[in-house]
């Protein structure tokens, strides 16, 4: 079954709380997290780094310290040690947010802060019916950032990252959260669905999993370090 843990971080945090952290992480990981100038983004970064090694160990009951990642060509995430395992992960950070998906198969998902943003920016990655929604102007803003989130995540299942044109993906959203997915042949192996894990937060999850779970799972940070 498909799960979704998600981390709400601080903006701040300690030398020692930092340095417990980084202990999890592997050098390549540390020396990453060094060449951050923006405290923000490091702590993301860190954190969601955290959240994905304590999250997998526990599930497969192995140190979260010795798992061992690897990226296919665009730069999607998979377990490299131990093998043999058929978990499925991907992650997702904005605002002070990181979010987690599991499952046994393809999935990915996408949280996104909602602020004011001029949608017309990008009208060539939305196609006519997505930008009727986009333009309506009570619910336009959450449309946007619901749709958007919908694009994410499945580009990130499909594992091809930005490869994959946000345009040729097209999303009708529906009464009771309905949600289609338009111009792709094997759309029926695909679901999706959309949650408001904060305030001003849009969070979209896809996979080729069933059932999709009704809630997400908040941990708290302190627990992860």
């Amino acid at each position: 079954m498909v799960k979704i843990y998600a981390c709400k971080i601080k903006d701040k945090y300690s030398t020692s709380e930092k340095t417990a952290g980084l202990l999890m992480l592997s050098l390549a990981e540390r020396k990453r997290y060094a060449r951050f100038k923006d405290e923000r983004s490091a702590n993301l970064y860190l954190f969601g780094k955290i959240l994905t090694r304590k999250i997998l160990g526990r599930l497969i009951n192995y140190p979260p310290e010795k798992l061992a990642f690897k990226k296919n060509k665009f730069g999607c995430p998979a377990l490299l040690r131990p093998k043999n395992t058929s978990l499925n992960f991907n992650l997702s950070h904005s605002g002070n947010f990181v979010v987690l998906a599991v499952g046994q198969k393809k999935l990915g998902i996408d949280v996104e802060i909602i602020r004011p943003i001029d949608a017309s920016i990008f009208k060539n990655n939305f196609s006519k019916k997505e930008l009727d929604l986009i333009k309506r102007k009570k619910t336009g803003l959450r449309n946007f950032y619901q749709i958007w989130t919908l694009k994410e995540s499945f580009i990130k299942a499909l594992g091809k990252g930005l490869s994959h044109p946000l345009s040729d993906i097209s999303f009708l959203l529906g009464p009771k959260n309905q949600i289609k997915l338009e111009k792709q042949s094997n759309n029926r192996r695909w679901h999706f669905r959309l949650w408001q894990p904060g305030k001003n937060y849009q969070l979209a999850l896809c996979s080729q999993e069933v059932p999709l779970p009704k809630k997400i799972n908040f941990v708290d940070w302190q627990k992860l370090i």
